[in-house]
Parts: structure tokens; C-alpha cells; sequence
């Protein structure tokens, strides 16, 4: 009996682990985030490379914890040695996943030389993040529970969902080549000059900045998404159209959308 439980235990797990890959390959952070924070938890401190590379990433990915996702694959590169940096079959370069993670030096920004809260201490004005990955998961479990709380306490309020400003129809040009983009949400389509449809998937971010993938254009890219990556800024005055830069073959091009 107690060897079946262990078993069924080991299967539960792969599949969770499974489920958390499918999400975290479809860059869908903001579903992975909960239940990836919940399983990580529990494990206290004992996840694996690829647990914890997927914490890293995600946290990294959701505004407001970036600080918090930098400090975790940091501790993940002191825990793992590069042989053991593998993920889906493949390496992976915690260097590159903490640098485009975006850190934010208060101490240098700032010339405040204090820490700002536990676990942080401050050498030559530079903001030091000392805590555990178990310390970080908790802290931030407890942050989410305070956002809760105060999105409850905002119920009433109606609020605009995040990205609405860029819902619609667009007609789409990148280093020449022409298609329809459709915007909504999160997610939206891509239909080529040929008449073919691709997925997409999108993330928002202040200063009226957008990035966007569509899933099976161009083949893989950097951020593992499995499509062809566009960054662009929205038109502030009109918002009618919006310009930006996308990424094919490991190049940089050009690309605009108007709204139709």
C-alpha cells in the first residue's frame, strides 16, 4: 500500500510538472503563476532545475515581481551547476534569463544607501537580496494575498481590463510582408497575405508599451514561445496605430500596425 501511494504521488507530480511546462512554453504566466507558486512552495526548497527555472522565468514575466524573480534565479545558479541547467531536453543560460529579467537597483537609482526591508542589505549603495528561495516564494505569496485583498475591497469600481487599449483590428506591415492582426486581450490572431491563421499571445507593460508573439511565424525565438516576437508602442494622441520592432532569424526589423 504504502509503495502505491508513493507511485501514484510520483505520477501526480509529473503530471503537474507537465501541465506547468505546456503553460510556461505558451508564455501563459499569469495561469502558470498560482499553481506554480503553490506546488513550488510545498517542496521547500527541494524543487528541481526545471521548477525552479520556470519560477524564476515566470516571476520575472508579472509586473511588480521581477525583483523577486532576478533574486530566485540567482539563487537557482548558486544551487544548480551548468551541466545541470536543463530544461525540456535542452540548455539553458541563467545569465541570459537574469539579464532580460529587467532588475531594478534602488540603491543606485535612488543614492538611498538603507535596505528596504528584510533579507535586503545595502553595500556601497547597491541593494544586496540575501533571502532563501523559500523566503522569496513566501514573501511573495504573502504580496499576492494583500493584491486580494485590495482588489476586493475595489469591487465596486468598474476597471478597464489591462490591454483594452489595443483591442481591435489592425492591417499589419513587418519589413514588407502584409497581414490582418486582431487584438483582444491576451490573445488574439494573425491571418497572413495568403489567407492563413496563427495564434497570439500578448503582454502589456506601462509607457504604453506592448509585445506580442504570433505562434508558428517565423519558428522559435529567445523567449520560448514557438513564434515570431513584435514590440511596439501604441500612438498616445490617436491610438490608432502603433510601430515597433520585431525579431526573425535572430535579425531586427521594423513593422507597423493601423487601426482599421
Amino acid at each position: 500500500m504504502l509503495a502505491m501511494g508513493i507511485a501514484s504521488a510520483s505520477l501526480t507530480a509529473q503530471s503537474n510538472v507537465a501541465q506547468f511546462k505546456q503553460l510556461f512554453l505558451s508564455g501563459n504566466y499569469g495561469d502558470l503563476f498560482d499553481p506554480l507558486l503553490n506546488y513550488t512552495s510545498s517542496l521547500a526548497g527541494n524543487a528541481d532545475f526545471e521548477l525552479d527555472y520556470m519560477m524564476g522565468v515566470t516571476l520575472c514575466n508579472l509586473s511588480g515581481y521581477e525583483p523577486d524573480g532576478r533574486a530566485y534565479l540567482n539563487r537557482t545558479q548558486q544551487k544548480f551547476s551548468l551541466s545541470a541547467q536543463i530544461f525540456d531536453g535542452h540548455s539553458v543560460s541563467l545569465r541570459d534569463a537574469l539579464r532580460n529579467c529587467n532588475p531594478v537597483l534602488a540603491g543606485v537609482a535612488t543614492g538611498d544607501s538603507q535596505p528596504h526591508g528584510p533579507g535586503v542589505s545595502s553595500i556601497m549603495k547597491k541593494n544586496i537580496d540575501i533571502r532563501s528561495q523559500q523566503q522569496i516564494l513566501d514573501a511573495v505569496k504573502t504580496r499576492k494575498t494583500q493584491k486580494r485583498v485590495s482588489i476586493a475591497e475595489k469591487r465596486s469600481a468598474v476597471v478597464r481590463p489591462v490591454g483594452a487599449v489595443y483591442d481591435g483590428e489592425y492591417s499589419m506591415v513587418h519589413d514588407g510582408w502584409k497581414g490582418q492582426l486582431l487584438l483582444r486581450g491576451p490573445a488574439g490572431e494573425y491571418v497572413d497575405s495568403a489567407g492563413k491563421r496563427y495564434r497570439v499571445l500578448t503582454r502589456f507593460f506601462p509607457d504604453h508599451r506592448i509585445v506580442f508573439y504570433v505562434i508558428g511565424l517565423g519558428g522559435e525565438n529567445s523567449d520560448a514561445t514557438g513564434g515570431q516576437k513584435f514590440e511596439a508602442y501604441l500612438f498616445t494622441q490617436t491610438k490608432d496605430a502603433m510601430a515597433g520592432t520585431t525579431w526573425w532569424q535572430n535579425q531586427l526589423f521594423g513593422f507597423y500596425a493601423v487601426r482599421k
